[in-house]
């Protein structure tokens, strides 16, 4: 989308006279479908392209755009407003329904209603582990990742919070831990802070019913030193103790607990920041 709108601005700085329209942006669109489509190795993009409804929507959209007129000055103002429409109204409800009908996908799991009890039977099969979110304690949530982390509360077993900052431990719902973490995206103690958390939520500790625990991970630095690579270095940490973790946790036990395989999955969610 974000390639179909850069041809488009461009194509619309450049025509001659407004009142003459051209096919430019649906003959742009086309070739990005056939080169996504013709991809080796294929990526999510393919999948995505299975959308009819998706299809005829950005189809729609370069139509819209090719016979429209050129408004000056105000032509990218129209365009980045066009576009925000084209995702708030059509897009993303169609992306978030694709996913609900793919197997394992977020979305075919319905959240559970606001103020379900958390040892409702069917809350008990999930914890939820949320490395750079804390719970909204002082009222409505701030940020994504607060949001995120008061609508899992009522749909999980457990949910295990971490950021670098610390929390009123007497202000969270009795199914909300915190952990402070502070070096999440630095080397070998990122590993072991990673780890930490995950051993946690791991645990058999009245986990026996537990069929399933939830990593959100942000990838959520943009200030301060090279906060690109410290993204990278945080994502790197977190997949090593996930491997660890994830090991051990599908290691045969003598006695239930969340060491034994049957019925157990793990799901990972990467996020990014608001």
């Amino acid at each position: 989308s974000s390639k179909l709108y850069e041809k488009i601005k461009n194509t619309s700085f450049k025509r001659m006279s407004p009142s003459s329209p051209s096919n430019v942006a649906v003959a742009h669109l086309e070739k990005l479908i056939a080169d996504i489509q013709q991809q080796s190795p294929k990526t999510l993009a393919v999948w995505r392209l299975g959308n009819k409804k998706l299809v005829d929507a950005l189809r729609g959209f370069a139509t819209a755009a090719d016979g429209a007129e050129a408004d000056g000055e105000h032509e990218e103002r129209r365009l980045l407003d066009a576009v925000f429409a084209l995702f708030r109204d059509q897009l993303n409800p169609l992306l978030a329904e694709q996913e609900g009908r793919s197997p394992g996908g977020v979305a075919s799991s319905p959240p559970a209603p606001e103020g379900r009890p958390a040892d409702d039977s069917s809350a008990a099969q999930e914890i939820s582990v949320v490395f750079g979110g804390k719970y909204p304690a002082a009222g409505s949530p701030a940020a994504i990742s607060e949001a995120l982390v008061a609508k899992l509360v009522p749909r999980s077993s457990r949910v295990l919070t971490v950021s670098r900052s610390s929390v009123d431990a007497s202000l969270l719902p009795p199914n909300v831990t915190h952990f402070v973490r502070k070096h999440l995206d630095s080397g070998d103690a990122a590993f072991v802070e990673f780890a930490s958390v995950m051993q946690e939520a791991i645990s058999p500790r009245g986990n026996d019913d537990v069929r399933t625990v939830a990593f959100y991970f942000t990838l959520g630095q943009h200030k301060g030193h090279n906060p690109f690579v410290r993204n990278i270095e945080g994502a790197q940490n977190f997949c090593r103790a996930l491997e660890h973790t994830i090991s051990a946790w599908r290691r045969p036990v003598v006695q239930g607990g969340m060491g034994g395989t049957a019925k157990k999955a793990f799901r990972v969610v990467l996020m990014g920041t608001d």
